[in-house]
């Protein structure tokens, strides 16, 4: 609006008063140049080869055609040159004046001061019409401008002046008031497993109908418009789930608007702490099920009724989260206590924590199988078995902020592979004492009974299982003949300790495997 008015302005002083200017300096100094050219002429005698370059010059004005074949140099005389600084527009009017202005003889004769008078007047009311109609145009522009604005301030004043923001906006006052609620989450911040505490960013979107504020919208031209949100009545909700104290779901300064039809749209956003019961059974593979729940505050059910647009957490402006992928939601409705609950989906991302938590420990724990190929002899065993203990050890201490510090409802399966590792590798040190004990023992002590039925046993299975190409019976033979020594009872307590570890190993993973993808109720 303020722009029309700027610009109608601008017309009015280009076209009107600029162009009023023009013409009465030209026609007045037209007037005073012509009687001195007249003057001038009359007292000169011009010459052939001057008048011809004078009749051509004139050829810019049309004179050249009626000149050029019948014109005398006393004629020649009477023709007036315009001033040269007017346009050719100036120019063209100029010669126009001229023509008509020629006497019975074809000379041309100069306007008197009557017709200049005359012709000057003639533009003073075509301008004056120009102007007048300018002065009416912002007039106009003012006056639309200052009764739009003068008639919301007086509507808003008169449609909210009466307000009770205690009452509900229903005209009978048993009538229920129906509440449209959807939630959209922008982000989750962060969840926290060993608190139970998730914290996300969202908004609601709130609407209802204000049966005192409807109007019809052809009478002001207004559609729509917003208010503060203390200025009329809105419902008031509080989280069910809060993670600390009591929290209502909206702020101060949030605005509220309002449509001709009585529709009222409430958008308000925060971030939010709720509490959510995390389950790290299955950490890093685990996915938790968190909710938010928002119920009237002050409310009974014959009051109002809440409804859910979407049955489902609108995601549209929704940045995904690092660690955690939003994977599903579901709205549900408790119809006593008109409760919402939001349900949201976490899946974690594990990538991090396989890379850095759980391969390292599969190839310390693969390292330890290794001990029992290293010869007795070196003296090495011992001081190799016990050192993979150690870095399994002080890895578990500096990966320990990784891990998940809650056993509720049960602890989790990292946990419990973590510990299984520790003790394995415990285990396998034991082994190898034991083994270098035999290995070492001295020839003056005669081999035991039992010693002897184990060397035999495991040298017969070993035998059976790697399809030995000796015959059986060769073998019993020649197995009668030999003597068992202590070194042979170490070396056979090596070989049936290091497959049993391999055993309990992958028996180990893939329980813990097995117990990630579907779960062990033993566990439980």
């Amino acid at each position: 609006m303020k722009t029309a008015i700027l610009y109608g302005a601008l017309v009015t002083i280009v076209l009107c008063l600029p162009k009023k200017d023009i013409h009465m300096k030209i026609l007045e100094k037209e007037d005073e140049h012509d009687n001195q050219l007249e003057e001038k002429l009359r007292s000169i005698t011009i010459e052939k080869k001057h008048a011809d370059v004078f009749l051509k010059r004139t050829n810019t004005l049309g004179l050249w055609e009626e000149c050029r074949e019948g014109c005398s140099y006393e004629e020649v005389r009477e023709v007036i040159e315009p001033p040269r600084q007017f346009s050719s527009r100036d120019l063209s009017d100029y010669a126009n004046r001229r023509k008509r202005g020629k006497d019975t003889k074809g000379r041309i004769q100069l306007p008197n001061k009557d017709k200049l008078q005359d012709r000057v007047g003639k533009m003073k009311i075509k301008n004056s019409g120009y102007i007048l109609f300018m002065i009416l145009l912002l007039c106009l522009f003012r006056e639309c401008f200052s009764v739009s604005y003068r008639n919301l301030d007086t509507f808003l004043k008169n449609i909210t002046g009466g307000q009770n923001i205690n009452l509900r906006p229903v005209l009978d006052h048993k009538s229920k008031v129906y509440i449209y609620m959807f939630f959209h989450l922008i982000y989750i911040q962060e969840f926290n497993e060993v608190k139970g505490k998730l914290t996300f960013t969202g908004y609601f979107n709130v609407s209802w109908v204000d049966q005192t504020l409807s109007w019809n919208s052809t009478e002001n031209g207004i559609e729509q418009f917003t208010l503060q949100e203390h200025i009329i009545w809105k419902p008031s909700f509080v989280l069910g789930n809060p993670y600390d104290g009591v929290k209502l779901i909206y702020k101060d300064e949030n605005v509220i608007r309002v449509q001709s039809n009585g529709v009222v749209t409430w958008t308000t956003g925060d971030n939010y702490e709720v509490f959510c019961n995390a389950d790290v059974s299955r950490y890093p593979f685990d996915t938790q099920i968190c909710k938010l729940e928002i119920l009237p505050w002050g409310y009974t059910n014959d009051e109002i009724v809440v409804v859910p647009i979407f049955d489902f957490v609108v995601q549209e402006w929704y940045n995904p989260q690092k660690t955690w992928d939003l994977i599903g939601s579901s709205v549900t409705k408790r119809e006593d206590l008109q409760l919402l609950t939001f349900t949201m989906s976490l899946k974690r991302n594990p990538m991090f924590f396989v890379l850095n938590l759980i391969l390292p420990i599969c190839v310390m724990i693969i390292l330890n199988i290794f001990v029992f190929l290293l010869p007795p002899e070196s003296g090495e065993r011992v001081g190799y078995a016990v050192t993979v203990l150690l870095a399994i050890a002080v890895f578990l201490t500096i990966s320990f902020d990784n891990l998940p510090a809650t056993s509720s409802p049960r602890i989790s399966s990292i946990s419990l592979l973590l510990f299984a590792d520790v003790c394995i590798s415990g285990i396998i040190v034991v082994m190898v004492i034991v083994s270098l004990k035999f290995y070492h023992q001295e020839d003056r002590y005669p081999v035991s009974t039992f010693m002897r039925g184990f060397v035999n046993v495991s040298r017969r299975l070993r035998c059976q299982v790697c399809c030995c190409m000796r015959k059986r019976e060769k073998y019993n033979e020649k197995e009668n003949e030999e003597e068992i020594k202590w070194t042979d009872v170490g070396k056979e307590i090596d070989l049936v300790c290091g497959i049993s570890i391999i055993v309990v190993i992958c028996i180990v993973n893939a329980l813990y495997i097995i117990d990630v993808i579907v779960g062990l109720p033993v566990f439980d």
